[in-house]
């Protein structure tokens, strides 16, 4: 939820085992695959878009990764 009250968007987290196999392997052919995984989501958003999330670390970067049911990527994002 946002301050002013309003649903932005939920996340559940998953275990590894819970991710399917296309997404997986979508992540190990992507320009990521030699970065550490630290956690899975699947996630919602007000808009309706779902998509898994993969959190990744490499050295001092954080990434996250967004993939659709098909196993494509749909989005990455930098994080703090």
């Amino acid at each position: 939820y946002r301050l002013n009250g309003n649903w932005n968007f939920t996340e559940y987290y998953l275990e590894e085992s819970k991710i399917p196999a296309i997404v997986k392997e979508s992540f190990n052919k992507s320009r990521f695959a030699d970065w550490k995984t630290e956690s899975y989501a699947w996630v919602e958003n007000r808009k309706g878009k779902k998509a898994y999330r993969i959190d990744l670390r490499k050295g001092i970067e954080k990434r996250s990764l967004y993939f659709d049911i098909d196993g494509r990527e749909v989005k990455s994002s930098w994080n703090l």
